[in-house]
């Protein structure tokens, strides 16, 4: 180092570094085996030396240190080492690359650096293809030789550094059989080390390579990526150019010279497409070559240099490919990629160098370095795996190698027995599935299905096997996105056979349940270890769940986002379809109809299956039907062997059918069977497995000829086998299964021996015998073991527990191997397109024979060696939605409810107690997050029956704890319990209970219990074992459950969305009904008590939800405040008024009527309850909110007045009182505040006057007289207002009538409503004041209302009034007819009912009359209701009651002489129809009915009745009357009851006779009065109904016959005769006649009147004088009187209308008369003579020439 300082060398410097290093190793260096060492070392100094000497400045620059590399070399002598040297070597080669001094770049002579001799004979071959080694290569065997040579701590430290040293370096490129062999040295180091430093270092060195090997690929991939991206880029910008500038070219026609520019830019643009296609296909051809040839451990660098030369030689033959120069970016680019192919050629090596390190066999004798070493590689394996990158996960090489080997080595490691091995493998399994789930989907079915699940099922597994198991399946379930992926693409998956989740759930279940067959040595702490480990996945499955669901809130909330804020951008994202977002925005697949669908197809499967078991035929042809199974022989053949619910004697009847289609699937089925290698026996053994023989001996031997020809082809004669034909197989398969018979049947006592087997087998074999030994071996088999060939065969299992340890452990290897092995197969012949079992329609077109021939192509395709094309299909779980989710949950609630209640109920330990009630957790989350109510109401019902609440059982820890968590589930679950709300406020109600039987609990709700003072006073001694039971958990209650729990359930309530707070509400009242009505218990108040506080909290919420909160409430405090229980009454009605006062505080806005509703509980209370203490309480606390809310009242006036009216009509005269004072307050003081309420007020005020105490009455209808004023005064103001404007000439338009609607009506009409049923009280001053009141408002304010109010006051208010008076028995007249009546038509009567006669007598007249009197008052209004009020008075007239009847006719006259003369033509016709209508009524017309008259024995019509006209008729009647006239003759016993039955009553007749005679009355009347303002059909009507009525009576009176049955049927006359009606008969007549004399007048203006009465009044008079005249000159002067007295008086009518004529229609009509009046003279009675004298003294003695007045003067003073 002196000569070094002497020569201006520093340790700054290369040179100076290896000269004084070099210098150390030669001071090291000993005697004459260094001598090449030393002159090394002088020659390298003398090369320093003289580099520095030329130039000092570029040698201190120079870092190519390769050059100087021989001496370290050199000193590396594993032969004979000097570890100090070998030490210091080591510490400045690793210095050196450290630096970047010593890249290894340059190739080395071999004759300076001679080969060294690696311990592996593969390395020497491998080096024989070498023609160059590199100098890093040399530096890497080098030390590897060292670290396996050299046996020292240090070195081996040293060793360890510079090796990561080089790995690690960015100038040191270590690649190749290099990496290897610095992997290889550490890995030797690890295994050999003595120190335990040296081996945790080896190994955490290990671990670093291959992290840096793996991290640098998957950069090295990244950066090629980017780069490939910017290339594209650019030759996308390139291409864009040209096309602008071709498009520019041809549009602008440029000169020449621009012509000749565009081919030089065009080729311009043309040249780096090529190039990088050129480029693109050299890189893909090396990145194949390499990958595919790096397997045969060539050297790196050399196969790079030859697939370049070979590249450059194919682009140069490549006619196609312009020869240009590589762009900057292209050539990187190429580089990139060998630098990439370099890279994953080292990581390829690696893994696939653990992998064979961790598949190596363990040897019998257990090696600890073995063991050692196969954990060190399964750890590093992991490593990687765990830590894996795109690039791992995506290559074709790597993840082909990963299914073919990794996975191998995965299945045996699995099942090792060493634990340290299969505790390894368990994680990397689990790395396995989450990092290459999408590679490997088939895979990971299998190994989960056959190992781990087959592994935990099987009972020869120890506990560690179990518990790794269980570990793995513990570890998946914690990740979320595998256990969705899982359900996705396996349960979902209608071509899967696995069902892995539900496979999952249901041996976490058999396991957590303890339902598994343990090993007899498992301790009882292992098996809970197993059982909580299972407990806790079952747990992880639904946390995971809920997690991912949270997830997929959560995308889809940002995906919403994203697509409101980003529509532009979103589409441009959309096509990045490899990224996350991309994946959430392609439409997801229906999962839960896929799972649906599956689970529909399953089931259709299953019932094939039963019906196969039943009838073979029968069940395939179901199965063929439905699509589920296509009708080919493998098809069919697959199907009996995968399914194993299949019946093994159905099977074998199906296979043994001798039709062609079933001996085809029979040789399909045994053709399928391998019976390579296999034991006679064991072949046997294994052919009958599947089924069971038939029992008919032709289908035994089709099975067994093909066996033997099965078994004959795979072990031929010429390659070991024992049978040289297939005739000796069969036949010694036929006694092989006879022998069986033989010896393992009990009725067989004679037992065959081996020698006769044998000789009973003697050259069947083509005449040739079989070998003993081997019928020997075969006899003893089949007598130790019986082969089972039913299907309740005994399992292998069953005896597991029974067998010791090693035998165990000896059955558990075995079926381990065969797990393996058919593990393996069903890896290796893993299905592509065929499949046994189709869903219907699943080819194209939904055609099966398409299926089929798809299925054949690819078993061919398989057949032929092909690998055919992958057809798995990953779906990740960002594909799934909650939908899809939901059957994942269907499968896992069952399973897990079960678990977890067992689990609870069984086990002490609080952990597990707290593990299950957290799970509970989840469920109930779940459930409300999938809305399940089914799964959410029996987790929730589990945990009330697990909190022991309710119960007399004494509570623990975990009774304790579900409490705790059924309230922790109400606070956090609380939006989504709905129905399950009930649970958890019964068992909060039965906690509140429990405390209250404390002593230390002095609750307010517990004030009805009259007899807990009582019990508290008793000692313990004096209570029951319940009791002190109760008190014991009500103390430990106390001590353990903070009550703020409690009321945090409802102080919560507030936060509840609107759907959980009205099922919150609606169980909270649930509960509390429960309470009260309780069974032989006292009532509690406690959750009622909630429901008050629950409202205060939740009062401010919006309108809509509180109303819905509001109904369930209010018909809940409706029912609890009509408690029998006065005290619960009480305490309802009082929670409800503090609930008032409250909500009153808020003021309510016009047109809302919320206030109403809330207080509608006390009108439903008031209405339905029993209790005055009640009532009086509600009165009370309506008083106190008036009076302390009052300005806030605004809706709530209408409950205020309902409550009110109630109060009014009860009997019980303090509440009336009280009542009607709170509305007198009202009335007083806050009249201004009821005026939107004032119908309300004017109905209670209704009720108030309709009670039974008069003062009251009366002071309600001064009252209603207040509120009438108020509305009258607001109506004007109203009417005011709604005047039009002034038009454009000044004036002021006229009103509308709907002006003078007002908003006020109903008002008015309540008020008139009220009065009016107050006028038919029975009180007098009352009817009197109401009268008044009413006719008195509506005279004065009449002229507020049009016409439809008018209309409605009539029809609803003074027409109501009339309701109650007595209908007549006469038949129910017509309905009547609605508002809209044609003019003309009579009013139909109204039908009315009973009242009390007095006050038809006193009041109704007085009522009728104001009614008339209103309606002739606005007669020009309501002219329209005229047929109305006629109806109205002709429904009195005809009800029979004669004061009725007398009303009706005087109000009748009343109205026509108030409104007569402002009648109108319709008026008038509507008044003569009605009369018309009217006397028809009236007329007893039952005595003419002809049911009457068949009873009495007559005819059914009157042979006298309408012969003629009426005039004739009656004179012929007059005759015969007179001739015959009717005598009392003798009753007669002729049923006279039946007779009065049909009449209905002699009264209510002579009433009709007596009102029709007083109608005849009154109507000539109204004809003599407004006779000149009729028209002529008026007067023609009138005169129609006097001819009928008198046609009837004429009809009637010349009845004799029925007169004289009436008679003797009882119905007689006031003075005991026979019943006539002669007098009404002439009267009628009369007036008939002095209305045509008044018609004769010619008064009328407006028709001719006198031509056609005079006509009329001849015709009568003449026939009436003629038969007046006969019938006094036929009858007997004695019966004259009687006989013709009536036909007198008509006489007597007419001469008196002879002295109303005129001069000329006296002189016109006397030619006719005046002979008949002079033979009336002569012949009429003393009447009719005295009107002749009249007649003749009044019209004819003015006639004569002497003055006859004279005459009689002088006459009587002579007689004087």
């Amino acid at each position: 180092m002196a000569e070094g300082r002497s020569q201006g060398l520093s340790l700054d410097s290369m040179g100076g570094f290896v000269h004084y290093s070099l210098d150390k190793i030669q001071k090291l260096s000993k005697g004459s085996r260094d001598n090449k060492l030393r002159a090394a070392v002088v020659d390298v100094n003398k090369r320093i030396f003289s580099a520095f000497q030329k130039d000092r400045t570029k040698a201190r620059k120079d870092k190519d240190g390769d050059k100087y590399f021989l001496p370290f070399k050199l000193a590396l002598n594993y032969e004979r080492p000097n570890l100090k040297m070998l030490h210091t070597s080591l510490d400045a080669i690793q210095k050196l690359i450290a630096y970047g001094y010593l890249s290894g770049e340059s190739y080395v002579d071999e004759n300076v650096y001679p080969p060294t001799e690696l311990d592996s004979q593969k390395a020497k071959v491998d080096r024989k293809g070498s023609q160059k080694k590199k100098l890093i290569d040399v530096l890497v065997e080098t030390i590897y030789m060292c670290s396996t040579k050299i046996d020292d701590d240090q070195v081996q430290i040293q060793v360890i550094k510079t090796l990561i040293t080089a790995v690690q370096s960015k100038t040191c490129n270590v690649h190749g059989n290099s990496i290897l062999l610095a992997v290889r040295s550490c890995y030797h180091i690890y295994l050999t080390a003595r120190n335990t430093s040296n081996q945790t270092t080896a190994r955490a060195i290990l671990t670093q390579m291959l992290n840096v090997v793996f991290t640098r690929m998957e950069k090295q991939a990244v950066d090629l990526q980017i780069e490939r991206k910017k290339v594209a880029a650019k030759r996308l910008a390139a291409s864009a150019s040209s096309e602008k500038a071709k498009m520019n070219g041809e549009t602008a026609k440029t000169p020449k010279a621009s012509k000749e520019e565009a081919p030089e830019e065009k080729e311009k643009t043309e040249k780096p497409e090529g190039k990088a296609e050129g480029a693109k296909d050299i890189a893909k051809t090396i990145v194949k070559d390499l990958v595919d040839k790096v397997a045969k451990d060539k050297t790196t660098e050399t196969k790079v240099e030859e697939k370049v030369k070979e590249s450059k030689e194919k682009k140069v033959k490549t006619p196609k490919t312009p020869k240009t120069p590589k762009t900057p970016k292209e050539s990187k680019l190429h580089k990139l990629a060998l630098k990439l192919n370099l890279m994953q050629n080292d990581a390829y090596l690696l893994f696939r160098a653990l992998t064979q390190l961790s598949m190596k066999k363990i040897p019998a004798t257990v090696d600890p370095v073995a063991i050692k070493s196969k954990a060190l590689a399964l750890e590093l394996l992991l490593s990687v795996l765990q830590n894996s990158g795109q690039m791992l996960r995506t290559h074709p090489k790597f993840v082909g190698f990963i299914k073919d080997k990794l996975v191998r080595s995965l299945l045996q490691n699995c099942v090792s027995s060493i634990p340290r091995i299969y505790k390894m493998a368990a994680p990397m399994f689990v790395a396995l599935v989450a990092q290459f789930k999408p590679q490997m989907k088939y895979e990971i079915g299998v190994i989960l299905n056959n190992i781990f699940l087959s592994m935990l099922a099987n009972p020869m597994s120890s506990y560690m096997q179990k518990s790794m198991a269980v570990v793995i399946l513990l570890r998946l379930c914690k990740d979320p996105q595998t256990m969705v992926e899982l359900f996705l693409n396996f349960d979902c998956d209608p071509d899967s056979k696995d069902k892995i989740f539900e496979a999952i759930i249901n041996q976490l279940e058999k396991v957590a349940q303890g339902r598994f067959i343990s090993e007899s040595l498992m301790s009882p702490q292992n098996e809970a270890s197993l059982r909580r480990n299972a407990l806790e996945a079952l747990g992880h499955v639904m946390n995971s769940l809920i997690k991912w669901c949270m997830e997929l809130k959560k995308e889809s909330a940002r995906i919403a986002r994203r697509e409101g804020k980003y529509n532009k951008e979103g589409e441009d994202e959309a096509s990045e379809s490899d990224t996350p977002d991309a994946r959430m925005s392609v439409a997801r697949p229906a999962f839960s109809a896929q799972y649906n669908k599956q689970k529909e197809r399953r089931n259709l499967i299953e019932k094939g299956i039963l019906m196969f078991n039943r009838k073979p035929k029968h069940g395939i042809k179901y199965l063929v039907s439905n699509g589920l199974l296509i009708l080919e022989p493998q098809l069919v053949s697959d199907f009996l062997k995968s399914q194993k619910k299949l019946s093994k004697s159905a099977i074998g009847e199906y296979l043994g059918e001798d039709k062609d289609f079933n001996k085809k699937v029979l040789y399909k089925y045994i053709e399928d069977l391998d019976f390579t290698g296999m034991h006679f026996d064991e072949a046997l053994r294994y052919f009958l497995k599947g089924f069971r023989l038939p029992g008919e001996g032709q289908k035994i031997d089709r099975m067994v000829v093909k066996f033997a020809d099965q078994y004959t082809t795979n072990n031929p004669f010429d390659k070991g086998g024992k049978f040289r034909t297939a005739d000796g197989a069969y036949i010694l398969a036929y006694s092989t299964i006879m022998l069986h018979t033989d010896l393992h049947n009990p009725g067989v006592k004679v037992k065959m021996s081996k020698e006769q087997f044998i000789n009973m087998n003697r050259g069947i074999d083509d005449g040739n015998d079989i070998d003993p030994v081997f019928m020997s071996q075969l006899y003893d088999k089949i007598q130790q073991e019986e082969i089972h060939m039913t299907d309740n065969a005994p399992s292998e299992w069953e005896n597991a527990a029974s067998l010791n340890p090693r035998k165990r452990q000896t059955m558990f290897q075995k079926q381990t191997e065969n797990l393996i092995k058919r593990t393996e197969s069903l890896i290796r012949r893993k299905p592509r397109v065929r499949k046994s079992l189709m869903p219907k329609g699943e080819g194209k077109d939904g055609n099966a024979d398409e299926t089929k021939e798809q299925a054949q192509a690819a078993d061919k395709k398989v057949k032929e060696g092909g690998v055919g094309e992958d057809l798995d299909e990953w779906y990740d779980a960002t594909h799934a939605d909650l939908e899809s989710l939901k059957p994942m949950f269907d499968i896992l609630w069952c399973p897990a409810f079960a678990t977890f209640s067992l689990v609870l109920k069984e086990n002490k330990d609080p952990r597990v107690g707290k593990l299950c009630l957290e799970n509970y957790r989840s469920a109930v989350q779940l459930s409300s997050l999938f809305g399940m109510d089914t799964p959410r109401d029996a987790f929730m019902k589990s945990l009330q029956h697990f909190s022991l609440l309710g119960t007399s059982k004494p509570l623990g820890y975990k009774n304790i704890e579900a409490i705790k968590m059924l309230l922790h589930i109400a606070y956090t679950e609380g939006d989504y319990l709905k129905d399950s709300w009930g649970v958890v406020l019964q068992c909060v109600s039965e906690y509140d209970k429990l405390m209250q039987r404390s002593p230390a609990s002095q609750s307010s709700v517990d004030v009805f219990d009259s007899r807990r003072e009582k019990e508290t006073k008793k000692s313990r001694r004096q209570m029951t074992k319940e009791q002190q039971i109760h008190l014991q958990n009500a103390e430990i209650l106390r001590a353990q459950l903070d009550p703020a729990l409690v009321d945090r359930v409802f102080t919560h309530s507030a936060h509840l969305n609107s759907e959980a707070i009205e099922a919150f509400v609606q169980n909270l009242t649930d509960v509390s009904h429960s309470e009260i009505y309780a069974r032989n218990e006292t009532p509690r108040v406690f959750s009622l008590q909630k429901i008050v506080e629950i409202t205060y909290y939740n009062m401010n919420r919006i309108r809509l939800v509180w109303t819905r909160i509001w109904n369930i409430l209010s018909a809940y405090f409706a029912k609890a405040g009509c408690h029998a229980n006065l005290q619960v009454s009480l305490y309802s009605i009082d929670s409800l008024r503090q609930l008032a006062m409250k909500f009153l505080e808020k003021d309510e806005l016009a047109h809302y009527h919320f206030q109403k509703q809330f207080l509608k509980p006390f009108e439903m209370i008031m209405e339905n309850t029993k209790s005055l203490e009640s009532k009086a309480l509600i009165i009370q606390c309506i008083s106190r909110m008036v009076l302390g809310r009052v300005s806030n009242v605004r809706s709530g006036w209408k409950s205020v007045f309902v409550v009110l009216r109630i109060a009014a009509n009860d009997g019980d005269k303090s509440l009336v009182q009280a009542a009607f004072a709170l509305m007198e307050r009202i009335m007083l003081n806050y009249f201004s505040l009821i005026s939107n309420t004032l119908g309300e007020c004017v109905a209670t005020l209704g009720s108030f006057a309709s009670n039974i105490f008069t003062n009251i009455s009366l002071k309600s209808l001064d009252y209603m007289a207040k509120c009438a004023n108020f509305l009258a005064i607001e109506c004007k103001k109203e009417i005011v207002d709604c005047k039009k404007p002034k038009n454009e000439d000044g004036k002021k338009t006229a009103a509308s009538p709907k002006q003078e609607v007002t908003t006020h009506f109903p008002s008015w009409i309540s008020l008139f409503k009220n009065c009016s049923i107050m006028i038919t009280d029975k009180r007098m001053p009352l009817q009197t004041k109401a009268l008044d009141l009413l006719f008195k408002l509506l005279t004065e304010h009449g002229n507020l209302f049009n016409l439809a109010s008018w209309e409605e006051i009539f029809h609803k208010v003074l027409f109501r009034i009339f309701d109650g008076v007595t209908m007549s028995q006469v038949g129910p007249p017509p309905p009547k007819p609605p508002s809209n009546t044609v003019r003309g038509e009579p009013p139909p009567p109204r039908r009315l009912a009973p009242v009390s006669p007095d006050w038809i007598k006193t009041t109704c007249l007085k009522t009728m009359t104001s009614l008339v009197k209103l309606f002739g008052q606005y007669q020009s209004k309501i002219n329209k209701l005229l047929p109305d009020v006629l109806a109205l008075i002709n429904s009195c007239i005809i009800q029979g009651n004669i004061n009725l009847a007398q009303i009706g006719i005087q109000c009748w006259k009343e109205l026509m002489a108030l409104c007569g003369a402002k009648f109108n033509d319709d008026n008038w016709k509507l008044v003569f129809d009605s009369l018309q209508s009217l006397f028809g009524q009236t007329l007893p017309q039952e005595l003419q009915a002809p049911r009457l008259r068949k009873s009495l024995g007559l005819p059914a019509q009157s042979p006298r009745s309408a012969k003629g006209g009426w005039s004739e008729q009656k004179g012929a009647d007059e005759e015969r009357r007179s001739n015959n006239p009717a005598k009392p003759p003798k009753p007669e016993e002729k049923n006279p009851e039946r007779v009065r039955g049909d009449l209905i009553g002699p009264s209510r007749v002579r009433a009709k006779c007596e009102i029709h005679r007083q109608m005849l009355k009154a109507s000539f009347t109204v004809f003599v009065d407004f006779y000149k303002n009729f028209k002529q059909q008026h007067v023609e009507s009138m005169l129609a109904t006097f001819r009928k009525t008198i046609e009837f009576l004429s009809v009637f009176n010349s009845d004799v016959d029925l007169q004289t049955k009436l008679f003797q049927a009882g119905f007689k006359s006031h003075n005991g005769g026979v019943f006539t009606m002669i007098d009404q008969e002439v009267q009628a007549y009369k007036f008939y006649l002095k209305m045509l004399q008044i018609m004769y007048r010619g008064d009328n203006p407006n028709f001719e009147d006198s031509a056609s009465a005079e006509l009329r009044l001849r015709e009568i008079g003449i026939t009436i004088f003629d038969r007046y005249l006969e019938a006094v000159k036929q009858v007997d002067k004695k019966s004259q009187k009687g006989g013709t007295e009536s036909l007198g008086n008509i006489v007597c009518t007419i001469i008196d209308g002879f002295c109303e004529y005129k001069e000329a229609q006296l002189k016109s009509n006397m030619p006719t008369f005046f002979p008949l009046v002079i033979s009336l003279v002569e012949h009429g009675g003393m009447t009719v003579r005295s009107s002749v004298a009249g007649f003749l003294r009044k019209r004819i003695s003015p006639m004569l020439p002497f003055d006859v007045k004279a005459s009689e003067e002088r006459k009587e003073g002579v007689k004087e």
